[in-house]
């Protein structure tokens, strides 16, 4: 078997998690679509060049979407999980993140903002500055 190699935690690229929950009423499925076919595209669109490098997205599933024989969640229980969608934004550097964010705080950002209020519960969004570290598998 392969073993790994652990490679050094760095602040570069400049990372940003989030974590974002579905209003109520809205389905996870709902919530999906919403996010990648309107509110990402409307994003990357109106913020431009300060768009993040890279926004990758993970969403919860529910049970009938896992694998056979593997429960939705594996370790520990849903207590706490009241977010639907994890985000990971990668910035070139300390520039471009504060870019990101004086876009986000500004009056460009509320079509954006006005967006995510129909499909997100905005209250109970987070956003983290956050290090990246990396294990790579070895041939």
């Amino acid at each position: 078997m392969p073993h790994t190699m652990l490679t050094k935690t760095s602040t570069y690229p400049y990372i940003l998690t989030t974590v974002a929950t579905r209003k109520e009423g809205v389905s996870r499925e709902e919530f999906h679509r919403h996010n990648e076919e309107i509110y990402a595209p409307l994003l990357k669109k109106v913020a431009g060049k300060v768009h993040p490098l890279s926004w990758t997205r993970h969403y919860h599933v529910d049970e009938s979407e896992c694998p056979i024989g593997v429960p939705r969640v594996l370790i520990g229980d849903d207590d706490g999980m009241d977010w639907d969608c994890m985000g990971v934004m990668a910035f070139e550097d300390e520039l471009h993140l504060q870019q990101f964010i004086a876009f986000m705080h500004s009056d460009d950002a509320l079509p954006v903002l006005e967006e995510e209020g129909k499909f997100a519960e905005t209250t109970k969004t987070k956003l983290l500055f956050m290090k990246k570290g990396v294990s790579v598998r070895e041939s």
